[in-house]
């Protein structure tokens, strides 16, 4: 276990610095403030999911990413959260949930198809991946220091509460 909060508050700073990029590039900033959190309970073929209503007491939009990810380019890492953020995206303007036709034509539009593999070089998806690789903290990285930490959605609520207050 992790107990070195210099380098967990680092891992969340970089999921939050592309979530609020890819926010600002690919929607315009339309979609909500969420929780991001690593799971190590997600198993099978689920590599993450969008919950926009929040979980348990959380009542804020949550996404989860599998610890697997650790093991993922981050051009990956990236297109899961994109996939998880399209699905916030259609709770934000009010359209049907799911991985329906429209949802696919939005990832498609943000520069993703659906296999979640990079399409586009000047979508908002490759400018997003530009900046992670200019900032030179690896995705993949954050989700394995937050992995290894063993972190509760608990704990995750708090750094989003940090994260929206500075």
């Amino acid at each position: 276990m992790i107990d070195k909060p210099a380098e967990i508050i680092k891992s969340y700073e970089e999921l939050y610095f592309a979530y609020n990029a890819l926010n600002r590039v690919g929607w315009g900033g339309v979609l909500p403030p969420v929780t991001l959190h690593v799971s190590n309970r997600l198993n099978g073929r689920v590599l993450g999911y969008a919950s926009p209503y929040g979980k348990g007491e959380f009542r804020i939009p949550l996404i989860t990413l599998t610890h697997r990810m650790k093991n993922a380019l981050d051009e990956e890492c990236l297109a899961l959260l994109a996939h998880e953020m399209t699905h916030i995206w259609q709770f934000a303007t009010h359209r049907p949930l799911g991985h329906a036709k429209e949802f696919y034509k939005e990832l498609q539009r943000i520069g993703i198809d659906e296999k979640n593999h990079f399409t586009q070089l000047d979508s908002p998806y490759g400018f997003v991946m530009r900046l992670i690789h200019m900032r030179g903290d690896p995705l993949h990285r954050s989700i394995g220091v937050l992995s290894n930490a063993k972190i509760t959605i608990k704990k995750s609520f708090s750094y989003f509460n940090y994260y929206k207050t500075n």
